[in-house]
């Protein structure tokens, strides 16, 4: 896999080299292939940049995934999120509302490192910034919980919690980043314990009064 990895550079370093164009030829081809029936995303779906100046997406079911009956590939910018949709800018400069019910927002915050979320803005409790939480820098109550970054009681679901599941200094070279996500929900979202049953009894049973 190393040698895979490093086998990128030149196409990376140069987006004239052969190499850079063998992976243009084959993502465009792999591309066309799967999503034969959808030609209307390919340009979506076709980098603006060099191979390899993002991470490498080595996957078979990336485009099939994308032309499944309930997902919709949305590339506009976002204008605002509400309870349950999303705003977009249109093609003439105004806001157009995607309504749907959303389970997960995934926000791509691009490669400004030292702005951590850069550039969303996200709101919290009594009007505060996450900017302004973060002026001096960007940290999280066991990598997860960031202070005043509540969802306001006005809105449905007050229980819902914005969490950092890529946390500040989350980063990891010798180890899979996908493990710190991992940690992260288990961490905001635990799971209740099971309802005990005559093999599960309560770890605290009720004393007898008498």
């Amino acid at each position: 896999m190393m040698d895979f990895r490093e086998s990128f550079y030149d196409a990376v370093i140069d987006g004239q080299h052969p190499f850079a164009d063998e992976l243009r030829r084959q993502s465009k081809e792999m591309m066309e292939t799967q999503l034969a029936d959808r030609p209307e995303l390919w340009d979506k779906l076709t980098p603006k940049y060099n191979p390899g100046c993002k991470r490498v997406i080595i996957s078979d079911d990336y485009y099939p995934t994308l032309a499944l009956p309930n997902v919709a590939l949305e590339t506009r910018p976002i204008h605002r999120i509400g309870s349950n949709s999303v705003s977009v800018i249109g093609e003439d400069g105004q806001p157009d509302v995607v309504e749907s019910d959303y389970d997960l927002l995934v926000c791509a915050t691009g490669f400004q490192t030292t702005e951590f979320m850069h550039p969303v803005q996200l709101t919290g409790r009594n009007g505060r910034q996450l900017s302004d939480v973060w002026h001096k820098g960007a940290q999280a109550y066991n990598g997860t919980c960031v202070e005043d970054m509540v969802k306001p009681n006005h809105q449905p679901s007050p229980s819902i919690r914005n969490t950092t599941l890529t946390p500040p200094s989350s980063p990891t070279s010798p180890c899979s980043t996908a493990q710190t996500p991992i940690s992260a929900t288990t961490r905001a979202y635990p799971c209740p314990p099971p309802p005990p049953t005559p093999s599960n009894p309560p770890t605290n049973p009720p004393t007898n009064p008498e």
